[in-house]
Order: C-alpha cells, then structure tokens, then sequence
C-alpha cells in the first residue's frame, strides 16, 4: 500500500513539474517580453561621422549626405527620393557607407557637381568610389542624377585632384574643418510652421513708419537672458572689420541690419530675404531688440531658416560711444532677452502641435545671438568690454553698401561691392526699408561674385575661417568718420 502511495505521488509530480513546463514555455512562446528584458535594436552606422568638408555645407553636399545617410538606416523610400531611378534593391545591398570627403566643385542654377570620396560593403566585398556625383534642380528641388558617378579612379589621384582644385590630404594638406557643429535652422520647421505665402511677406511690410503715437518704451519679458556665451577670446575682443581666410578660400559674409528706435517702427524687405532664399544665399541679419519685439513672425522665420543667422544690433539702436553703465549694457542685455522670448514662443509652437516636427528641431537654432553690431558703427572701449563679458564678437565691416541713402542707385550698390570685396569681406547693407534699391542690387552683384568662385557664409561661420583682423576703434570706412553721429543722434535711441 506505501509503495503504491509513493509511486501515485511521483506520477502526480512529475506531471505537474511537465504541465508546468508547457505553460511556461508557450507563455514565453507568446510573450517572450514579460520573462526577457527586450534587447536594444542595433542602430544604423552613420556615414557622415568622419567626412571631411571644405566650406560651408551647401543643399547639393546635404543632399549627397542624406542620400547615404538613408542607405546606412536602410530608409530605401527616402533614398529613391532624393536618386530618382535608384532601386531598393540596391539600397538593401549595400553596407557599412563611409564617406571621406564630399565637396561642392561647382554649382549653377539648375545643375550641380559634388565631389564623392566614399567606400562601402557590396555583395560582401569591400568597394570605393572617387569621383564626380551631378545634381540637377528641375522643379526648385536637388536630385542626384541617375548614372551620373564620374569614376576618377582609372586616373591617376594626384593629377584628377590638382585639375578640378581638390586639396589632396594623401601629400600632407590638411583642410580645415570649417563651422564644425554649427548650424542655424531647420527648414522642416520652416515649411512647418509658415505657408510659402506667409514665407513671401508682402512689398507692405517694407513701410516704414515715423513717429509713431504710442511708442513702445517697456522693456523685454527677459531682461537678463537665461543663456550667456563663454567670455569672448582676446583676439576677438576689439572691433572686427573683415577675416583673412585659410588658405585664401573665397568666402564672403551678407549681412543686413534690422534696427529700428524708440518713436518709429520700420519694415521688413520681403524681396531682399526672398531673393537669398530663392538662391540658397547665406547671411547673417543684426536685428535691434525692440525690432524683433515689432514683427516677432519675421523674426521667427529668419530664426528657423537654416540659410540665415541672427546677430544682436541693441535693444533700440543706441549710441553706444555715447551711453554709458546700466543703459548701454540694456542695449545689449535687452536684444538677447528678446530673442530668448521669441525662441521660446517657437519652441510652444513645437510643443503644443501647432508646428507638426519633433521638438529636438529647435536645437538646430542657437538659443541666443552670437555676435553684435554697434548701431551708427560707434562704440567705447566700455562698451567693448561689455560685450566680451558678455560673449558677443563686434562686427563691423569692410565693405558699405551706402543703401541708406536714397540716391543710391542698384548699380552703384553692385559696384561698390565688386570693387571692394575679397576673402574674408563682411558688407553691410539693411533690409529693414531703408535699404534703398538693396534687393533690386543682389541679382547684379551676387551671380558675379559666384561666378568668381565666392561662397557666401555666416558672420559666426565667417569667424571660424581664418584670421580676424580687428581695430581698437570703431568707424565706417576710416578712424574718425562717424564723430558726427554723436551730434546728430546723441544717444540715438528716439
């Protein structure tokens, strides 16, 4: 009787251990994620750690960059996109992309030539490929062209880099690394937020108005801005007139003034920002504190395009040889805050819907100004030291436009800049509706000067490539030349 009592025990255990076992296994079968930690997905290589670029990245090079950047995170759809005629085929066959330099050679309206230097994973078999990659713009967007990869690699290196200009890095040049990490908008969030209509503005919002009846005389939201730049650089202290770029690279910084004082409220020229955004132009807008508080959607937009920066121009246009201590310092303490304000309400618009793209766009936009311009081009060796505590490069220029004044024709503007400009220039001119023939001036000057091989950059990228050449003064054209503005404006605030 014990023996039978014992082996009925083991029969029911083993049978409970069995069926125990099979629940347990087809729960794992079913929902293997309640008994395992799920396992981290491998990210995609990224093919654009590493590539070596000469200037600033241009559409066409972003273009090339983000082609491969979807072949790496197998996005086949986006990659046919932007290589219309590609396949997915290929796209799935192709592994471990690293590209080592990509280049602009040569942009036109509608055509475009990319030098590629890149290897890659195919059929498991290591490939390279060094060469020209064309780029055409049929309907005002960048296609890779199909079949356009012009190999060099039946060439000899040396001689195919020397005839199209490449710097060779294998015979010890090394090129500098330009405007690593920086950038000043997201066009995603551009298209996202504005129509194209409320892109284009209208010839309206270039009026000017003075004086107006109820002035706005209080100060930003942000008077003390949360952010603050590191201490300016001594050699970056003074007044900065133009850089002597590396290796004579033909660069040039736009740059136009949005200032505005206390008793008017001036414009907006449509037609200036519309034309550089049609032709893919950098440059770099000084805005005055209370003008950004005056057209806050204007400032949004030029905040959010990745072709333009925005630099501090004080809160309303003050003389700053002339005012001194807390006043002066307001100048410039008041236009960061105001800018903060706005960057902030850009950022709600993200946060809340009404702008359809991730957040994370908005670190695409630096979260202050990053340089200055003295209004009337006076300053004090106060107000310089203000502005190096304070993290703000002065920029000046070395090329004037005179388009303030209202006999100035398109013609003497374009003259004046191809006479005066070479690498490293900034020039300075306004869209603000005081720019006087300034947007009827760019078509005459600006093709001339790409045909002479000039990249147009930021101010802050403009800092980046070369020596800064600066004065412990600051004038228009030669020391002295702007005393009379002290008389004429005084403060200069009304």
């Amino acid at each position: 009787m014990k023996v039978k009592t014992l082996t009925l025990f083991v029969v029911v255990s083993v049978s409970i251990i069995i069926v125990t076992s099979i629940i347990i296994f087809l729960q794992y079968a079913k929902e293997p994620s309640t008994l395992l930690p799920e396992q981290p997905k491998p990210q995609p290589k990224l093919v654009i750690s590493g590539t070596i670029t000469e200037g600033p990245i241009s559409e066409p090079v972003q273009i090339v960059l983000d082609f491969y950047q979807a072949i790496a995170e197998k996005n086949c759809a986006k990659a046919i996109q932007l290589r219309p005629g590609y396949t997915e085929h290929s796209c799935l066959n192709i592994q471990n992309v690293v590209i080592k330099r990509v280049i602009l050679v040569r942009e036109t309206t509608n055509i475009s030539v990319v030098y590629l230097d890149i290897t890659y994973q195919q059929a498991q078999k290591e490939q390279s490929f060094f060469g020209h990659v064309k780029l055409v713009k049929p309907n005002d967007k960048w296609f890779i062209d199909d079949d356009s990869y012009a190999s060099a690699e039946k060439l000899n290196l040396k001689q195919y880099l020397k005839k199209h200009k490449i710097p060779d890095m294998v015979h010890g040049y090394e090129p500098p690394q330009l405007f690593s990490g920086l950038t000043f908008g997201s066009s995603t969030l551009l298209n996202s937020c504005w129509t194209p209509a409320e892109l284009d503005g209208s010839p309206k919002d270039k009026k000017v108005r003075r004086p107006i009846k109820n002035p706005y005389r209080e100060p930003p939201l942000v008077t003390t801005p949360y952010n603050f730049n590191q201490a300016v650089e001594p050699k970056l202290r003074n007044s900065i007139r133009y850089v002597t770029p590396a290796h004579n690279q033909k660069i040039v910084a736009l740059t136009f003034d949005l200032c505005e004082r206390t008793k008017e409220r001036t414009g907006y020229d449509a037609a200036i920002v519309n034309y550089l955004r049609e032709h893919g132009i950098k440059a770099t807008f000084y805005a005055g504190g209370k003008w950004m508080h005056s057209h806050p959607e204007k400032t949004m937009q030029l905040m959010a395009d990745p072709l333009f920066e925005i630099g501090n121009h004080a809160w309303t246009h003050g003389n700053m040889r002339v005012l001194k201590g807390e006043k002066m310092e307001n100048q410039i303490l008041w236009t960061q805050g105001q800018y903060e304000v706005l960057h902030g309400i850009l950022m709600s618009k993200l946060e809340t819907g009404q702008c359809p793209v991730p957040v994370t766009e908005m670190e695409k936009i630096p979260p202050i100004p990053m340089t200055f311009r003295f209004p009337y081009g006076t300053c004090s060796r106060e107000s310089l030291q203000a502005l190096a505590k304070y993290g703000l490069p002065a920029i000046q220029w070395n090329v004037v436009t005179a388009d303030p004044s209202r006999k100035q024709s398109s013609k003497a503007i374009a003259k004046t800049v191809l006479r005066k400009v070479k690498p490293g220039s900034i020039i300075i001119a306004h869209a603000n509706g005081r720019g006087y023939n300034t947007a009827k001036a760019l078509p005459l000057f600006i093709p001339k000067l790409k045909k002479l091989d000039y990249q147009f950059v930021t101010v802050s990228e403009l800092l980046k490539s070369g020596k800064v050449v600066t004065t412990d003064t600051c004038y228009e054209l030669k020391p002295g030349d702007n005393k009379r503005y002290d008389r004429i404006f005084g403060k200069g605030t009304e």
